[in-house]
């Protein structure tokens, strides 16, 4: 008994010699300890969510970049605010409904906001993608009402970044619009020119009609060049508004053809009418008057406030 237990001591010494010490050798008997998961983050979004948000602050200026620095990823939390309005503390929060965050006298409840928190909440409003984006637009024009120089630079980012719907887009370019006509032009313009010519329907014509509103002269004077362009059908009812704005005859026998084209797109024929109207044709007087006795009562209105414009 003794020279058993005698054995399995050696054997046992031995066995510790070869694989040192217990610690090393509890390792491998032991499954590998496995990292501490955090409950709240347990995928690790923080970090991912930090990279992005590294990279959404580059659209701001450095003076709104640290907005972004401690804006939660995970297991959302609203931007903090001083606590001055209540109904911004409200707004900034899209755990709530939109109904409660947008009201109807929201500018009255907010009427400028001024304290730094409470403009980085709104800047985070507004570059949060996973916000509604009725929302994210009121936070824009929280933002004007409130004078933030930045606003601009986040609206040209924004109207660029292909990530971002196109009907976020143009509302940016809507707001980027609204400045030019304004008289923001050195800011603005080559960005509503670069979306006038650019791939998206609801870009090109949100530019276009702001620059229209703006009575843009290069661009009155490209509408002839817009009108025969087939890349620019869609916006083809703007283009002939603007031309009867512009005071522009040059395709003013064509603006006729498509006034009494039964066959064209209602909004067309809208525009091409109250163009006629617009430019006093008088040679159009035998079709504006045919065209009262059509069905769709737009067109009727349409005409008669051309015929009255020609003075008929």
């Amino acid at each position: 008994m003794l020279r058993f237990v005698g054995g399995v001591c050696v054997v046992g010494v031995v066995f510790l010699v070869c694989f040192g010490v217990w610690g090393d050798w509890s390792s491998l008997v032991q499954p590998p300890e496995k990292q501490a998961v955090d409950p709240v983050d347990p995928v690790g979004l923080v970090e991912e969510a930090q990279v992005e948000v590294s990279k959404e602050s580059r659209r701001i200026s450095s003076g709104v970049r640290g907005a972004m620095t401690h804006r939660p990823a995970a297991g959302y939390l609203p931007p903090e605010t001083s606590g001055d309005y209540a109904a911004l503390t409200r707004f900034v929060d899209r755990r709530l409904p939109v109904r409660e965050r947008v009201v109807h006298d929201m500018f009255q409840q907010i009427p400028r906001v001024t304290h730094p928190m409470d403009i980085d909440a709104v800047v985070m409003v507004l570059l949060d993608g996973e916000d509604d984006q009725n929302v994210r637009n009121e936070a824009i024009n929280i933002l004007a009402q409130s004078d933030f120089s930045d606003l601009a630079a986040v609206l040209i980012e924004i109207s660029q970044d292909t990530d971002e719907s196109d009907r976020f887009r143009s509302f940016a370019i809507q707001h980027l619009g609204d400045m030019y006509v304004d008289g923001d032009g050195a800011v603005v313009e080559s960005t509503l020119r670069a979306a006038l010519v650019g791939d998206s329907l609801p870009l090109r014509r949100e530019s276009l009609n702001k620059l229209l509103e703006a009575r843009d002269a290069q661009v009155f004077t490209q509408l002839p060049v817009f009108f025969a362009d087939a890349e620019f059908k869609d916006v083809q009812d703007l283009v002939v508004y603007g031309l009867g704005l512009a005071g522009d005859t040059s395709v003013v026998s064509e603006i006729r053809a498509l006034a009494a084209l039964e066959a064209e797109d209602v909004e067309i024929r809208i525009a091409a009418i109250r163009a006629l109207g617009t430019l006093n044709d008088r040679e159009s007087f035998d079709i504006l008057r045919g065209l009262r006795q059509v069905k769709n009562p737009r067109i009727q209105a349409a005409s008669l406030w051309a015929l009255e414009k020609l003075g008929k």
